[in-house]
């Protein structure tokens, strides 16, 4: 059986191979004899059926995304532990979402992988990039957030209902959080600004405290999300309220400050 911290380990590792462009680095996660099936095959790799056989092919295949794509940068939104296999979910080139299942061995080597993208054809997906976001080329936003504790934030926001996605440095200074398929960086005393809520006698009080930056999250249950704010024992400062301009939102407000706003369209409840 594959156990979860494993599993994390396997994803951390591979999409750090893609992300360094090293390509011996990549094909040590994979067995000689690997299967490899992505819709991306026929239109970067020039192999019609859509798979390939043997690590050298495969490697011969990412050398030509590598070409093809040289900005060529992954980021991990989810990780999926199984029997044998184990299930990535990560933002790949173009903006696209890209899920992949890999089969590993006893040695935890990939055998055969599946990758699957929300658009197979990557023409289409290059054309539609270049209708859609123009000359800037924006696929997505990040926001930083600067945090006065590294380690509990990343305990804040797991009660909060993200997932750690990774850190950086020694110690570490840096790293990221995830939910669904958004993400957030975390940046120790540094990159923007917070709250300082020790000015203002503490945390207690309302929106009109001293305070960080604000977000606007999209949830499917505001109720739930409160639920299991009040049962994490974090800061409500606005129960869940059904607002005149149409979404039932509740606020949730980090220690340095950051305020979240968690809401839905009432027109989708």
């Amino acid at each position: 059986m594959i156990t979860r911290e494993s599993a994390n380990h396997f994803a951390r590792s591979w999409i750090a191979a893609w992300n360094s462009h090293n390509l011996d680095r990549l094909a040590d996660h994979y067995a000689d004899d690997v299967e490899l099936a992505s819709p991306f095959i026929a239109s970067v790799g020039g192999e019609t059926s859509g798979i390939l056989r043997g690590k050298d092919n495969a490697k011969a295949y990412w050398a030509k995304a590598l070409a093809r794509f040289p900005d060529l940068h992954f980021t991990l939104l989810g990780c999926h532990a199984g029997a044998s296999s184990i299930a990535l979910r990560y933002q790949s080139i173009l903006g696209l979402t890209g899920n992949e299942v890999f089969f590993l061995n006893a040695e935890r080597k990939i055998t055969k992988v599946a990758a699957h993208y929300d658009q197979p054809d990557i023409t289409v997906a290059q054309k539609d990039r270049q209708e859609h976001y123009a000359w800037l080329g924006v696929s997505h936003v990040t926001p930083i957030l600067n945090v006065s504790n590294l380690s509990d934030s990343f305990v804040w926001f797991e009660k909060l209902g993200f997932r750690k996605c990774w850190d950086w440095g020694d110690p570490p200074s840096f790293g990221s959080v995830g939910a669904g398929q958004i993400e957030i960086f975390l940046c120790h005393n540094g990159q923007g600004g917070r709250g300082n809520l020790a000015s203002t006698g503490g945390s207690k009080g309302g929106d009109d405290r001293d305070k960080g930056v604000w977000m606007s999250l999209w949830v499917d249950d505001v109720d739930a999300v409160h639920r299991r704010c009040v049962d994490h024992g974090l800061e409500v400062t606005r129960t869940p309220t059904d607002e005149p301009w149409g979404v039932r939102e509740m606020h949730v407000r980090h220690p340095d400050g950051h305020v979240f706003r968690m809401s839905k369209g009432k027109e989708c409840m």
